[in-house]
């Protein structure tokens, strides 16, 4: 991860689980001596933007429980900035752990596998305790360009301007997968047209979202390679997105 596109902005990772009772309890106390444990820490109910931003609806369809089930919980988390210059939230809850990093400013993204790997390790420390049903690795990116150059910037065969001139959005996704290694991956392609600062000029916006998903409700979750998976899923994902610019 250490040169990565600028217009790369997040990156999620996310596990869904069935847990014990009270199973975050006991995982913040592996958490100690961790990077995380130098964040700041809370102990409450989602936000809704929070709900938003690790996907509660996704957690609930993967898990085959209701969304009220979910977040009627606290949750514990740990948001602050590491050293590497990211924005890093983590939320601990019964049924998923999700990780949220987020680039500052033009700094890379090296210290991510440094974080998930401490929680992957205590992960494995607690196969006793969860049932792992799924790995989630999002990556996020946006750009923006002018009429003048959005033509040049992008795949005309991953993302197409409708020939429209009262288009004001449009979407596109397709579907990946790595056979030999059970991972899918969503290929999401959103773009918006717009006027800059309320003049005449027009501005384009590219979000795009890479979804890698692997399934591991029938794996046994200690003879999982997560450092392996990480680097396939985003070897995946950022090479997709790539492909959708020039």
């Amino acid at each position: 991860m250490d040169n990565l596109p600028n217009n790369i902005e997040s990156v999620s990772i996310r596990i869904d689980f069935f847990s014990k009772p009270m199973f975050n309890n006991t995982f913040i106390e592996k958490l100690g001596g961790t990077m995380l444990n130098k964040l700041k820490f809370y102990n409450r109910l989602m936000t809704d933007e929070e709900k938003q931003r690790i996907d509660i609806d996704d957690v609930a369809q993967n898990l085959s429980i209701s969304i009220e089930e979910i977040v009627c919980k606290k949750v514990y988390s740990y948001i602050g900035t590491t050293e590497g210059d990211l924005n890093v939230e983590t939320y601990i809850s019964d049924y998923f752990i999700c990780m949220i990093f987020e680039k500052i400013n033009e700094h890379n993204f090296s210290s991510i596998k440094n974080i998930s790997n401490e929680v992957f390790d205590r992960i494995k420390a607690s196969e006793n305790e969860i049932n792992v049903q799924l790995l989630s690795y999002r990556v996020y990116s946006h750009l923006q360009a002018n009429d003048e150059f959005i033509d040049s910037v992008i795949n005309h065969n991953y993302i197409k301007i409708p020939d429209n001139d009262g288009f004001t959005n449009a979407r596109y996704a397709d579907l990946f997968a790595l056979e030999n290694e059970r991972i899918n991956l969503n290929l999401i392609r959103d773009i918006f047209k717009g006027k800059l600062n309320d003049s005449d000029d027009i501005i384009y916006d590219i979000l795009i979202s890479a979804i890698a998903n692997k399934h591991l409700d029938n794996d046994n979750i200690s003879d999982v390679d997560f450092n392996h998976l990480m680097n396939t899923m985003e070897s995946l994902s950022f090479k997709k997105i790539g492909e959708c610019y020039n």
